[in-house]
């Protein structure tokens, strides 16, 4: 691993990871970015010219995509896996703001503004990214109005998560938790005859601590309350 001389390893965006690399194939390129919201109102014309423009990212669980305060590059489109977009907090502990998830963007106010990036970003999976370099997203919202008003579109949803987001931090544990499992339940379960969901993300008391800006002795606590009161099981691992 390589380390910064601050001592963090490296982000893919430094271009200095230890098994990050860019694989070309336009027909999937293409695929994906039909997937993402922000492009469903772009034209054929400027999905093949963005296509052919994108290589994919390959991410092993742990790996940092970047840092809060690396100079601005590419743009992201999950594929799968599952990235946490992170910040520090005033007891210089990383909190994670959010969850991305498979079709979502990463790094598009970066690429507007071109200002450093303004968290931490981390794949915490095994996860594919599409990278679609800056000067051709720039490019192609100046010609095509539809990807233009899919941006607006995108923008717009961001910033009413991140309102809901900063409410959420304002809520006593058990319902930070409750939010939290719910929120990892809308992206992957299965339900048990009987018994309600299974997750199929296997989430430790150390992770929902950190989605959830507490300790884990709180998260601890609030689980024996639910189990208690029969809202939530563990089986082999899984809530």
């Amino acid at each position: 691993m390589v380390l910064t001389p601050g001592g963090r390893p490296k982000s893919v965006n430094g271009r200095l990871t230890m098994a990050a690399r860019l694989k070309k194939d336009t027909e999937k390129a293409v695929l994906a970015l039909k997937a993402c919201e922000m492009f469903h109102l772009a034209g054929d014309e400027t999905l093949l010219r963005l296509a052919n423009a994108s290589g994919f990212l390959e991410l092993p669980a742990g790996q940092m995509l970047y840092w809060e305060g690396d100079d601005p590059g590419p743009m992201h489109i999950l594929v799968t896996g599952q990235l946490s977009i992170e910040r520090i907090n005033e007891l210089d502990r990383a909190v994670s703001i959010t969850l991305r998830h498979p079709p979502d963007v990463v790094g598009e106010l970066s690429v507007l503004e071109g200002v450093p990036r303004t968290a931490d970003a981390r794949a915490t999976e095994p996860t594919v990214l599409l990278e679609v370099p800056a000067r051709a997203i720039l490019d192609a919202i100046e010609a095509d109005h539809g990807l233009a008003r899919g941006l607006i579109s995108l923008l717009s949803r961001k910033l009413r998560e991140s309102i809901s987001h900063k409410i959420m931090l304002q809520w006593k544990v058990p319902r930070r938790l409750t939010s939290a499992l719910l929120d990892s339940a809308r992206h992957g379960h299965e339900r048990v005859e009987g018994q309600g969901v299974l997750l199929l993300e296997k989430l430790t008391q150390d992770e929902l601590a950190f989605r959830i800006n507490c300790t884990r002795e709180h998260v601890n606590q609030a689980m024996k309350q639910f189990r208690d009161e029969g809202l939530v099981t563990v089986k082999a691992g899984r809530y």
